[in-house]
């Protein structure tokens, strides 16, 4: 009898496993086909509205074992696919993604697990902020990787992405979380015990109503809040985009890439008006004017340098080029070293300025691995990639030219939208992204990183100008509007007139509150569950033991 009864059981549970597979996969899918991709240029942002009701029923119905494996599986899957373009860069590096978001999603699952165990009505409000609260967290602290967070697939939207200026990307993001939350434990409930007649299910979908007003309230204010610049001071940006091996390591390359530099110059120079300043991306200039002017141990090196700092001083116009600022500091034995920074440098007033900007968040592993002490073994792993560590950054420089102020995020950092709101506390009229993300061969790639800067601009309220190696240079208005834009992986150069801004927005003030306070609020509802939970556990075993001693 019992081993018919397991023998019946087989199918169920391979139809049970067959259909969780099947949520699992068509949530990836539906969040690769969210963000751009090789099918959809810029991304299908809709298919984020619904990709994540899966996953919550999916939480519902299974057990902690299986909210360990199935979030194991889809932060893996939902990652390789999304970030399929890190195989460019190296296979370590998407094996490490591969293995870090898989073990994300586990400990995320399971704690949605626990929200439902210990808050049966209303965990999805609970589960709703910790997803936020989780989006959040994994864009801290030396891993974080902003790639992936829910609002930047609605990055084309943008009577929607004004909401931003308000909460950061987190306030679209909470608005695309809400409703399917609410959909699945609505779904689940229903499963579980009907639907109850039309005046209990009216009633249960409340909070889909008070969701609905808040967002005609957001598309409200996204389309009234319009940023009208027209009466303010405006700078012309030439942004140059060189479209060169992201891999040049010799003097050769360097001379022909800046050959390249120099005409892409000459031709956005001879323009009437001419540009107020000239923008090279991210390392568009390997070669490191500080070390080579200062040793001249190469002399091949060393006229390279000045060959591009006489091209550069003898044009009326500033230069903001990327450059390996490499110069010895004195390390902690005492004696020096050689440190390398990933630096932006100005030209101005015919002479290399003092002031530079030195990158403060390095991507991790590539750029940057602060534990070679502890880890020495993945620091040589690590040296022995396709890597160039560099040295952090500290200060958040605003420069000052001719009285216009701007910084000049570098590449990884325009993804974070902490580092441009402390730019723009600092002073920034203008953010200046410099970028390089032709090592990745692919658009989809580049559009990913451009979807995040129209974030940039609209959360301050600064216009974003980009000058990429390959793409997507372009140049972005305070409302995120996208009002010039070269062809990728081409050698071109454009020009844009962009506003510069003056007033701070909410989000400038408070900057990310809003997953902090949700951060709060989503641990404090999940201990007053398990508080609750115990406490109503530990009574009905106490009436129970009191029944049978009655009975005894």
């Amino acid at each position: 009898m019992i081993e018919g009864s397991a023998r019946a059981a087989a199918p169920v549970r391979f139809i049970h496993f067959v259909r969780d597979l099947a949520s699992v996969l068509a949530a990836a899918g539906l969040f690769f086909l969210a963000f751009p991709n090789v099918f959809v240029e810029r991304g299908f942002p809709y298919a984020l509205w619904i990709a994540y009701v899966p996953l919550f029923l999916l939480v519902y119905r299974t057990g902690v074992r299986g909210c360990l494996l199935w979030g194991a599986l889809y932060g893996a899957v939902s990652m390789l696919l999304f970030n399929y373009w890190l195989a460019a860069f190296h296979l370590s590096a998407m094996v490490l993604v591969f293995c870090l978001f898989a073990f994300y999603y586990a400990v995320f699952f399971t704690a949605l697990k626990l929200v439902s165990l210990v808050l049966p009505k209303w965990g999805f409000v609970v589960q709703w902020m910790l997803w936020v609260a989780f989006e959040y967290a994994r864009t801290l602290g030396f891993l974080g990787y902003p790639y992936g967070i829910s609002g930047y697939s609605q990055w084309a939207l943008l009577p929607l992405v004004k909401i931003a200026d308000l909460g950061g990307v987190w306030a679209v993001s909470a608005l695309m979380i809400f409703p399917q939350a609410f959909a699945a434990s609505f779904l689940n409930s229903a499963g579980a015990r009907g639907f109850g007649g039309w005046d209990s299910a009216a009633k249960r979908l409340r909070p889909l109503a008070v969701w609905l007003a808040v967002l005609g309230a957001a598309l409200v204010y996204g389309y009234a809040s319009k940023v009208d610049y027209s009466g303010s001071e405006k700078i012309k940006a030439a942004l140059v985009q060189v479209n060169s091996d992201p891999w040049k390591s010799d003097n050769h390359e360097f001379k022909l890439e800046l050959d390249v530099l120099r005409r892409l110059s000459d031709l956005v120079l001879s323009e009437a008006p001419p540009p107020d300043i000239v923008v090279w991306s991210e390392t568009a200039f390997v070669p490191s004017f500080n070390y080579h002017k200062r040793y001249r141990i190469n002399a091949e090196s060393y006229a390279l340098v000045r060959e591009a700092e006489e091209y550069i001083t003898r044009q009326n116009v500033p230069f903001i080029i990327g450059n390996d600022e490499a110069r010895y500091v004195a390390g902690l034995d005492g004696n020096e070293r050689l440190a390398h920074y990933n630096a932006a440098l100005l030209f101005s007033g015919g002479e290399l300025a003092r002031e530079r900007y030195y990158k403060m968040k390095l991507v991790p592993f590539s750029e940057h691995f602060p534990y070679g002490d502890a880890f020495p073994s993945i620091y040589r792993f690590l040296e022995g990639q396709v890597t160039h560590f560099w040295d952090e950054g500290k200060v958040p420089y605003v420069f000052d030219v001719n009285g216009v102020k701007f910084s000049t995020p570098i590449c990884f950092e325009d993804s974070f939208g902490s580092i441009s709101r402390e730019f723009t506390l600092n002073g920034a009229e203008l953010i200046v992204n410099m970028s390089n993300d032709s090592w990745s061969q692919s658009l989809p790639g580049q559009n990913q990183h451009l979807g995040m800067a129209v974030f940039r601009a609209v959360e301050n309220r600064r216009a974003v100008v980009r000058a990429t190696t390959s793409g997507q240079t372009c140049a972005i208005d305070p409302n995120g509007r996208i009002v010039a834009e070269a062809e990728p992986f081409t050698e071109t150069a454009i020009s844009a007139e962009v506003p510069l801004m003056k007033s701070e927005t909410l989000y400038t003030k408070i900057g990310d509150a809003l997953p902090v306070a949700f951060s709060i609020l989503s641990a404090l509802g999940l201990i007053f569950g398990i508080v609750s939970t115990t406490i109503t556990r530990t009574a009905a075993a106490k009436r129970i033991a009191d029944k049978r001693s009655d009975n005894g």
